[in-house]
């Protein structure tokens, strides 16, 4: 066996992947056929997921279009007033099964994710991996049958969906909606994952089959019928959110009222600076941002206020900084990367009380306006108050939103093709709760920089590499590697390729943040690589 190791040593911390796309329906004859087969004939435990973006009604007048099908057995539509409905036979006939209406709604025009998932007599349904609809008076189990799995439209030539359709996964496991919103833009998703039958990713932007990613079942690939194909930004991606400065603002549920502790952290890659240009917080609560062209203000109701002024005549624009607001009940501290930059404030109860939302990139200082000029990412929202070293210590290294005490929200911006034809992705998930962030006013179209998701590090990163190691054991791989100087790297993306030409992520081994003063040393193992070339 022979093995060929290219190592690329970059100095971003993003991806570039594939173009993706999304299966095209017409909304009168377009449909994706899947072969019978035992795996799916889905009967008490289940899960099936994909992302819509319905630009009609769909060919039925009342019951819309079918997201997917296996008649007799069960069925997902999006009706034509919007809503998200869903149907199970117990019989195996179709004579026992009635729509169940979720009272969900996705949006025309706009992308939704769409989870129905079954156990047992409960069925509950997620969209965008946060509203939800339970059911608990379905039936237990499924019969099998022998028909075919339709994806946008009905066997037998009906109820046909209008718009597109990407990534389509069906479970025999009840899927939690933890692990729904961790893989919602399908990042690191095995092929092989446990209880996988159907994984209709829709690579391939060309042809007639739209192929079967999971591994554990064969002979259940899709064939397409009248169906076309459309570049799609349903992807996971390293990337940041660019405001305008004019009228973009991310909108949100989350409130933080009332907090008797807090922490508000992102970074932030600021254009211009101003008077009254928010970063994020809740306005009449707590309020984060410029104050003037050289001065960061952090305000709360019921504490006081801080500010901090440059010592220059504008604050250092077009680079990446860290920014943080703190309050532990008795004071408030303002850091920018990691260092301390004022502490003062009021001790109170708790930090104030709003009507409004927290918002990112806008209507922070007032309920409209205020509007940042410049890219956002990895916003963070805590009801604790964080040390000077847990903020030093996360902010380049990947965090388990799922076990991080005291987080509220937690909004990425992972999602999209860098500055690429985003229309329609207006969700932003909370990656802690329930509280997704909804884009306002952006642009989002093909080659737009200002207003749409970019690479979240637009600028050379101080990394300083010491050694790289490739080894062969067996048949995996051992990488092993030392650095130096890491200063704003977040994490190293381990990528194979078996023709030097397409890359696939195969995963993340997180820094230690080292700022030059010791070695960190790293190492990563790529079990069974493939035969040849690698």
């Amino acid at each position: 066996m022979r093995f060929v190791f290219t190592v690329l040593l970059s100095i971003f911390t993003f991806t570039l992947s594939a173009q993706n796309y999304a299966a095209v329906f017409n909304g009168t004859t377009s449909y994706i056929q899947v072969p019978d087969n035992n795996a799916i004939d889905l009967s008490g435990t289940f899960t099936i997921e994909a992302w819509i973006y319905p630009t009609g009604a769909g060919s039925d007048a009342t019951q819309g279009g079918i997201i997917v099908n296996k008649e007799n057995s069960y069925e997902i539509a999006r009706f034509a007033n919007g809503t998200i409905q869903f149907g199970f036979s117990a019989n195996g006939a179709g004579t026992d099964w009635s729509w169940v209406n979720s009272s969900l709604t996705a949006p025309l025009n706009q992308w939704s994710h769409v989870a129905v998932v079954k156990s047992g007599a409960n069925v509950t349904v997620y969209l965008n991996g946060a509203s939800s609809f339970t059911n608990a008076a379905q039936p237990a189990t499924l019969a099998a049958n022998t028909q075919n799995l339709r994806i946008g439209g009905r066997s037998g030539g009906s109820q046909f969906f209008a718009g597109s359709i990407d990534d389509v996964r069906i479970w025999n496991t009840a899927r939690t909606i933890t692990e729904i919103k961790t893989y919602l833009f399908d990042q690191n998703l095995a092929a092989n994952a446990t209880g996988l039958v159907g994984y209709y990713k829709m690579l391939e932007g060309s042809g007639t089959t739209a192929a079967n990613f999971s591994s554990n079942v064969s002979g259940i690939n899709g064939t397409l019928s009248n169906t076309s194909w459309a570049v799609s930004p349903i992807q996971f991606a390293r990337n940041g959110l660019s405001f305008d400065g004019t009228d973009d603002l991310v909108t949100t549920q989350l409130s933080i009222s009332g907090l008797t502790a807090f922490t508000l952290e992102g970074w932030i890659y600021p254009r211009a600076g101003g008077n009254r240009i928010g970063f994020f917080g809740q306005n009449d609560a707590i309020e984060f941002g410029f104050s003037s062209a050289n001065t960061i203000n952090a305000w709360t109701a019921n504490g006081s206020s801080l500010s901090w002024t440059f010592d220059n005549t504008n604050f250092p624009l077009d680079t990446w900084h860290h920014v943080a607001f703190v309050g532990n009940g008795t004071t408030l501290t303002l850091y920018t990367d990691g260092v301390q930059r004022a502490t003062g404030g009021s001790a109170t109860a708790n930090y104030g009380t709003s009507a409004d939302r927290f918002n990112i990139g806008g209507s922070v200082w007032d309920n409209s306006g205020n509007n940042f000029n410049g890219i956002i990412d990895e916003v963070k929202i805590w009801n604790v108050a964080r040390t000077q070293t847990q903020i030093q210590n996360s902010m380049f290294t990947y965090m388990d939103p799922v076990t991080a005490t005291g987080l509220l929200g937690f909004y990425s911006f992972n999602q999209g093709i860098n500055t690429g034809a985003n229309s329609g992705l207006l969700t932003v998930p909370d990656r802690k709760g329930s509280n997704n962030g909804t884009l306002t006013n952006f642009n989002l179209s093909s080659g737009n920089t200002t207003s749409n998701f970019v690479l979240q590090n637009t600028a050379v990163l101080p990394l300083r590499w010491l050694s790289f190691t490739a080894r062969l054991a067996d048949t995996d791989v051992h990488l092993e590697w030392s650095t130096a100087d890491e200063k704003n790297t977040k994490d190293f993306i381990v990528q194979h390729s078996t023709n030097g030409i397409d890359w696939a992520s195969i995963g993340n081994v997180n820094t230690k943040g080292n700022d030059g003063a010791s070695v960190n040393t790293y190492s990563f193992v790529h079990n069974n690589v493939a035969q040849g070339v690698n």
